[in-house]
């Protein structure tokens, strides 16, 4: 038994006999000697450690190219006291203030795609010592379950972690046990595409559409890592543009390349559905080596793109890459959409996703109340704090009536003022006066001393800021 095992995970994560001893002697100790049987337990923990530090094995297709998820639970882990988010609609969208653990939850998801983000831990000083701790309770060494990601096939994988008492490892990966691929992508929020760069070469082939996006995400990453930014991101997609536009018809003297006709011809129609209609998007056309993006007032270089016209061009061209190369149903999860949008274009995005790409499940984490309440479809999961400061999810239902963007705020996020902060004060300074001030003053002479401080506000909103206030102070509702 434990032969096959360690056969079986050398072979699926092609790891030398004297790296694969190494990782045994870690995982389970010297103390035990791998000619024995492994019991099961011993198993799931070998199977478990390596799925997570090395990710999805390279010999390892998804178990289902159409597996999606249904449902995520985590229990008393870092600020979490309780989440129960349902996935089973096309579109999720997670929402709360700073610090509730939008981006951790989708982290987590991201894992099942192969994105392993390192978990920076938690550094405390008890009686042992300095270390960092990965949750809440005493490390032993043993499996820890803090949660379970369940799928559409009924399947489901344990959330846990795993650490020794004293570690002092900054950064840990959460396990999923047993590890299952699942067809998705993982977005981070930036949307970058990069300084201007000359187009100096294109391939000598027109490369799969895996191979473009597995460079166009390296070079995201390489952004962060000082001396490593070879190739801006821009720069990445102009390449693949470029050589999609000449070998993709092809001439008398090049072979057309269907791959790359699907690319250039995709793309385009994927941006004419997803750019705001404002823009009048006519196409994209290759001219000495430059791309440029045709509008009707006019035309101008990809790299001169406006922040927000620049981070639909990233987003898009990620997903499209993946949908080219994933034509079955798969996830999308990405952080804050909103991000360089305008508010009309906040409102439009998710619905022009959706529509673009019909076989994708999307699960995104935002602030901004036009995302919110973009479509009806969508599942909205808000994440609070309880008395005690913990985090716990609840479901809103939108779809049974229409939010203003000032009653998502209240409501959803709990943003329950919307004025400046500035005239929130002065509110309260000139309600102060005449609560506090000799006699009973008439509504109008309120009205004007607020107009005469720059504070335009409607009778309702006036009533209901004196009820307040009054509510506040304990008075009689006749003062």
């Amino acid at each position: 038994m434990s032969k096959q095992v360690l056969d079986d995970l050398a072979s699926q994560f092609n790891l030398t006999p004297e790296k694969l001893a190494s990782e045994i002697a870690f995982v389970i100790g010297d103390d035990v000697d791998p000619s024995e049987n492994f019991d099961d337990l011993t198993t799931e923990r070998l199977y478990s450690y390596f799925y997570s530090v090395y990710g999805s094995p390279s010999n390892m297709s998804p178990d289902d190219e159409t597996e999606t998820f249904t449902n995520l639970i985590i229990r008393d882990w870092r600020q979490f006291a309780s989440i129960d988010i349902d996935l089973s609609s096309r579109l999720t969208i997670l929402t709360g203030e700073n610090g509730t653990g939008k981006t951790s939850l989708l982290h987590l998801i991201g894992q099942s795609f192969g994105e392993i983000v390192p978990f920076l831990g938690t550094p405390i000083r008890d009686e042992t010592g300095f270390q960092f701790r990965q949750g809440r309770r005493r490390p032993t060494g043993e499996f820890e379950q803090i949660g379970v990601i369940r799928l559409r096939s009924g399947a489901s994988t344990k959330v846990g972690l795993r650490q020794w008492d004293g570690s002092n490892e900054p950064f840990f990966h959460p396990e999923l046990a047993p590890y299952r691929s699942i067809p998705g992508l993982y977005l981070d929020a930036q949307r970058v595409i990069g300084p201007y760069q000359r187009l100096e070469s294109i391939p000598p082939r027109f490369n799969s559409a895996r191979e473009i996006a597995d460079a166009y995400k390296q070079q995201l990453r390489n952004i962060w890592i000082p001396h490593q930014l070879v190739k801006s991101p821009s720069l990445l997609i102009k390449e693949a543009l470029v050589a999609a536009a000449l070998y993709g018809e092809g001439n008398s003297m090049v072979v057309g390349d269907p791959r790359a006709a699907q690319v250039w011809n995709g793309f385009q129609e994927v941006l004419r559905r997803t750019f705001p209609a404002s823009l009048e998007f006519l196409g994209l056309v290759v001219d000495q080596g430059e791309l440029i993006i045709r509008t009707k007032s006019g035309d101008f270089a990809l790299e001169a793109a406006s922040g927000g016209i620049a981070a639909i061009v990233s987003l898009v061209w990620q997903i499209y890459l993946h949908a080219v190369d994933s034509p079955d149903a798969f996830t999308v999860c990405f952080d804050e959409p909103e991000n360089h949008l305008h508010p009309s274009m906040q409102r439009t995005l998710l619905p022009a996703l959706m529509q673009a790409f019909p076989n994708v499940n999307f699960i995104v984490a935002t602030h901004s109340p036009f995302v919110v309440t973009s479509t009806r479809d969508a599942s909205v999961v808000t994440l609070r704090r309880n008395d005690k400061g913990l985090v716990y999810s609840e479901k809103i239902d939108l779809g049974t009536h229409a939010l203003s963007a000032d009653s998502v705020l209240d409501e959803v996020l709990g943003v329950g003022v919307t004025m400046p902060v500035w005239a929130e004060e002065e509110l309260g300074q000139i309600l102060g006066e005449f609560q506090t001030g000799p006699g009973h003053k008439p509504l109008h002479e309120l009205i004007a001393a607020l107009e005469a401080a720059g504070l335009d506000i409607s009778i309702p909103d006036v009533t209901e800021a004196v009820a307040t206030s009054i509510e506040g102070s304990g008075e009689s509702s006749d003062h």
